[in-house]
């Protein structure tokens, strides 16, 4: 998945993304105000690999998207 504007690229999370993931995702303030639990390393980790093969635009799913500045 990946969408494209003239100065944003709007993909799925990529390897490289696994620690910026998960200081959000385990960050308890973050998970205080976005309604869903901290996350473990390995979580995260499974997660990053798991979305390469995922549809984007499943009705009733999420996804954590990267946002780039091109």
């Amino acid at each position: 998945m990946q969408l494209e504007t003239e100065r944003l690229l709007l993909r799925y999370l990529r390897p490289g993304d696994l620690e910026d993931f998960f200081a959000f995702r385990s960050d308890l303030e973050v998970c205080r105000y976005q309604g869903y639990d901290p996350i473990t390393r390995e979580q995260a980790v499974e997660y990053v690999e798991f979305l390469p093969g995922k549809e984007f635009g499943t009705a009733g799913e999420w996804a954590q998207i990267g946002v780039e500045e091109k």
